[in-house]
């Protein structure tokens, strides 16, 4: 049996061309849709509600709930819930109410088949499975990866006193005369394509390091010697590629962190994304999901200029204890190897959150929260003596002192993966 969450798009064409290949590939398989409401309903009624500010394992905890919920739906009602009311109003002779709040108290059997064990003296009942399943932080998240296309550069030039040879390209290609764009100036904001991991120097003194290849480049390199004159032209000596072709949004594992690569700056420093996902007990998640609520709110009323309606279950109490418990994450769990970590920061800066406002509380943990995440941004750690300016991970493309630099490439659904050692290149998996 094969459960679709149906939601917005319950009548797309690729849903519909899904369920026609599922039922092709699968005789006898029974396509039940499940309501996205009735999942929300569900997480509401057991406090399992979804932060898409901790993580992105929400995801995949919405695929599983689909399939409980809509296996105790199915059973209950079969295809047809109108048809499941009329026969019980026939057979009580009156009109008949449903609650479907009340559906969970009692357990949901037919023909032998055991869809839903409600809560009672004798057990929690399948409610408990539900909630250990949900708990576990075994999900795998997979990115696409891929090469940048589109436009090369930023179509604005720039004049000859700001444009850097490294980093322009000239404003007319074909002209010999042009092609200094210290005198002519040029294009910049190269967009990068991919990029290839090399080693290169005197023999004695070998380095390893990241290199972009951008856009505009990546069309003129068809072969490995076109690759090796690449390098040679950018000034390294003696050039070996060791990885020819690292996608946009390749996970890489550094000194034991795992992170994408997204870019790379004019000083060669590697820019870098969030890999490794937060994990915290359910209740940290549901209070997560109460301060992102009321963070939107505290903005909204600021912008507008409008009243702010509190919710009483945000308290400085409860805004202390999530913080130490992030410190604590950040202090000693793999978070303390994040490249940038604000473990040391969060430490001695408790002092000064307590003396925040309960508005500025909430924002700073949910910067803090956000910082793990896989959603990019940038925030101010200044309130708590900390850095100004927090969220990009940028570090030298040189990885010749690197402990560890692995790239990790996961098959589409996650169940198969690789790594290259890049510094050994050594291939494992």
């Amino acid at each position: 049996m094969v459960y679709e969450a149906r939601q917005l798009v319950e009548t797309a064409q690729g849903a519909k061309g899904i369920a026609e290949l599922m039922k092709a590939m699968l005789p006898g398989t029974d396509i039940v849709y499940a309501k996205a409401r009735n999942v929300s309903d569900f997480r509401k009624e057991y406090k399992m509600l979804k932060s898409r500010l901790v993580n992105d394992y929400h995801h995949a905890q919405d695929a599983y709930l689909n399939i409980v919920v809509g296996n105790v739906y199915f059973t209950k009602f079969t295809r047809n819930p109108m048809n499941f009311i009329k026969k019980e109003a026939r057979r009580d002779g009156r009109n008949y109410d449903y609650n479907l709040y009340k559906m969970y108290s009692k357990d949901i059997i037919r023909n032998g088949e055991k869809a839903w064990i409600a809560t009672s003296e004798q057990g929690p009942g399948t409610i408990r499975l539900v909630k250990e399943t949900m708990g576990k932080n075994t999900p795998i998240i997979t990115r696409q990866t891929f090469e940048q296309r589109g436009e090369l550069f930023n179509l604005q030039p720039v004049g000859k006193y700001s444009a850097k040879k490294d980093n322009y390209v000239p404003l007319k290609i074909n002209d010999e005369k042009m092609q200094d764009v210290s005198k002519y100036g040029g294009y910049t904001s190269l967009n990068p394509s991919y990029f290839i991991f090399i080693e290169h120097g005197l023999e004695k003194k070998r380095k390893k390091c990241f290199e972009v290849i951008h856009s505009y480049y990546a069309a003129q390199i068809k072969t490995e010697k076109d690759l090796i004159d690449f390098l040679l032209q950018k000034g390294y000596k003696n050039p070996r590629v060791i990885n020819a072709r690292i996608k946009k949004n390749a996970l890489i594992k550094y000194n034991g962190y795992f992170l994408y690569i997204i870019g790379m700056d004019a000083r060669k420093n590697i820019e870098f994304s969030n890999a490794t996902a937060m994990c915290l007990k359910n209740k940290y998640i549901q209070y997560v999901c109460k301060l992102e609520k009321m963070n939107k709110a505290i903005l909204l009323s600021e912008k507008q200029k409008t009243n702010l309606h509190w919710d009483e279950k945000i308290t400085c109490k409860s805004n202390l204890e999530l913080y130490r418990e992030l410190t604590e994450k950040h202090l000693h769990s793999i978070y303390q190897r994040h490249p940038r970590s604000i473990g040391k920061c969060l430490a001695d800066g408790e002092e000064a959150f307590k003396l925040l406002d309960i508005e500025e509380q909430v924002k700073i943990i949910c910067d803090i929260v956000q910082y793990t995440s896989f959603q990019r941004g940038v925030f101010s750690l200044k309130v708590l003596g900390g850095p100004k300016e927090v969220g990009r991970i940028r570090i030298s493309g040189n990885m010749t002192e690197a402990k560890e630099c692995k790239l990790v490439n996961y098959s589409i659904t996650g169940m198969y993966k690789t790594e290259m050692d890049l510094l050994k290149n050594k291939r494992e998996g």
